[in-house]
Order: C-alpha cells, then structure tokens, then sequence
C-alpha cells in the first residue's frame, strides 16, 4: 500500500514538471526601452501576443528605491493605453535584477485579443530604475501560485480619482474574500464531518465556537494585511510630503509638470470660461484640471480655448486638427505644452 502510494506521489510529481517544462518552453521575449523624459519604459520593437495562449508576463527590474508602477498594453481591438488595460504593481528596492510574474489574463478581463505593445509607467519616474528583457509565457501552477502571492501582498498606492480609495488585496484578480468564504465552507464541513465520524455524534455546541474562531483569525489576518498597506502609505507620505509647501506637495502628486502648466494656464484663461483638454492617455488630466482650475472647466463641446499639454509629442494629430480649423498659439509654457485660441 505504502509503495503504491509513493509511486502515484511521484508519478503526479513527474507529470506536473513535465507540465511546467512544457509550458516555459513557450515563451515570448520581451524588451524595453526607457523613453527620454518619460515616466515610462516602453517595449521594443511592437509585439504581436496572443493573450489567450500567453497568459503570463514576466519583467525583471532593478530599482534603487521602492515605489508603484503599472504595466499597461494596447491591443488590436483598442490600440491605446487606457486605465482598464492595466495593472497596478509595488517594486521593491533590490540591487538586483528581480522577477515579477502576472497571470495577466486572470488579473484582467482586458487582456484578450492580440497584445501589439507593452508599457511599463514608473508613478516617480524612471531614474534609478532598470528593465531587463522579460517573457511572455503560458502560466503553469508554479507562476499561478508565485502571482497570487504577489498579487496579495501587492501595495497600491490610493488611486487619484475624483473619490479615492484603496483596494481589497486579491489573489490572481479574485477578491481574497471569495478564497476565505470558501476556506470558512470547506474548514466548517471538515468540523462537522469529523465531529460525526470521531465521535459518532455532532456537537453543534462545539463546532460553532470552532467556525467563530476560524472567522476571527481570517478576519485578523486580513485586517493585518490592510494595516500593512497602510502603514506603507503613511511612510510614502511622509517622505513625499515632509517640510514641503501646499504648492510643492499639490505638484507632487500630480504627473510630470502638468500641476505647474495648470497653475500657467489659470493666469491665461477668463475665470469660469470652458476649455477643451489634449493630453496622453495615461493619466487623470482632465480630473485634474477640473480641480484645480475651478471655477474654468472643461467642456468638449462649447469651449473658447483649448490647453495643450502634450510634453512628448504624441497627439501631434489631434492638434493639426485644430491649426487647420484655424486655432492659433496665444500662450506658451515650454515645447508641447501651450494654449491654443480660434
């Protein structure tokens, strides 16, 4: 019996290597490229990814500090790089090239058709950080379990919308709560199964007090889990925020020089007129310069200027169209970032 026991042990050993072997055979290398005054690492040359068969990316970065980043892709149905095609990620400190594996495609929804372009985005930029050629794989049960832990004790910084808050942690793009619920059943059914069987008779007594113990230390380990990010959080603050002014700290937690072009632009528009907004579409501008230049809003449909922020050039198109309605330059800050007038 024993030693039919320990050959079946092995021969599911055997066939789940053999799995994981086969499955790092299928790979795609992928390469990035840090761009020039860019927040961002961006993958060279463009790729062609099938997301359903290549599950799975691996990137290997080297920071000498640890911060938030996001791993963005286009693909043939929305070529552009947007919020909902992305993936919010911590990177730790290391002196070392260090791997980070996401089973993408359970992560996010959006991970679907052909994969054209990858970007990885640096929240505080790309100085001290270095990106070594990753892969695209097809996930195994060792990738799947490497990103569900990852993915659990991932810190995401709160989210700059117009109503911030923080996320539950979760497991390969499952609230975490969803595994605890089914911990709780299956924990609860083993109880009253062994209370039967054992003892030949359920001690009711007996087993709610367990299953009450069994919430309790879920609940504790998640609260704990949450208490971590939040420590995190308030040791980002302070060292973002210390000693600096309103205005320093206002800049700092908005992306690149956009808060200081705002700051331009508010000496340049008439207070409460409406102006339409060209920008990447990476960020929360618009959001932004509804706060910020209050009462002036924005308004796509009935404007009198129109702001310009476009510091790397990428939306070249979107202002031709507006030169040629005749819109001119009335403003400038610096290259790519001006005020445009009818």
């Amino acid at each position: 019996m024993i030693k039919t026991v320990k050959k079946t042990f092995f021969i599911v050993l055997l066939l789940i290597v053999n799995l994981v072997s086969l499955s790092n055979a299928l790979e795609i290398n992928l390469s990035f490229q840090k761009v020039e005054g860019q927040p961002y690492f961006i993958g060279q040359p463009e790729m062609n990814i099938d997301a359903e068969e290549f599950d799975t990316v691996i990137l290997k970065i080297k920071s000498s500090r640890s911060g938030t980043a996001r791993l963005f892709w286009a693909t043939n149905f929305d070529p552009q790089f947007n919020d909902p095609k992305s993936i919010t990620f911590f990177i730790d400190r290391s002196e070392s090239f260090k791997e980070y594996v996401f089973n993408v495609k359970a992560q996010n929804p959006n991970w679907l058709g052909f994969v054209s372009q990858l970007l990885v985005f640096l929240e505080e930029g790309t100085e001290g950080i270095e990106i070594e050629p990753g892969k695209a794989i097809v996930g195994n049960l060792i990738t799947n379990i490497i990103s569900g832990w990852r993915e659990f004790f991932a810190y995401e910084t709160p989210q700059l919308r117009t109503v911030n808050f923080i996320y539950g942690p979760k497991i390969n793009g499952r609230s975490v709560n969803l595994y605890i619920y089914w911990l709780v059943i299956l924990i609860s059914t083993a109880l009253i199964f062994y209370e039967f069987f054992i003892n030949k008779k359920v001690n009711w007594a007996r087993v709610f007090k367990s299953i009450v113990v069994v919430c309790l230390f879920f609940w504790i380990v998640l609260d704990l889990r949450i208490l971590l990010d939040q420590l995190k959080t308030a040791v980002s603050d302070w060292h973002i925020f210390a000693g600096k002014s309103l205005e320093e700290k206002r800049a700092a937690t908005t992306l690149g020089d956009f808060y200081n072009f705002l700051r331009f632009a508010s000496t340049n528009l008439p207070l409460g007129s409406a102006f339409y907004l060209i920008h990447p579409s990476y960020y929360y501008y618009k959001e932004k310069a509804n706060y910020y230049l209050y009462p002036t809003y924005f308004d796509d449909k009935n404007f009198a200027q129109v702001l310009v922020y476009d510091p790397n050039h990428t939306q070249e198109k979107e202002v031709n169209d507006f030169l040629n309605k005749g819109y001119k330059v009335v403003a400038t800050f610096k290259s790519g970032e001006y005020i445009l007038k009818k």
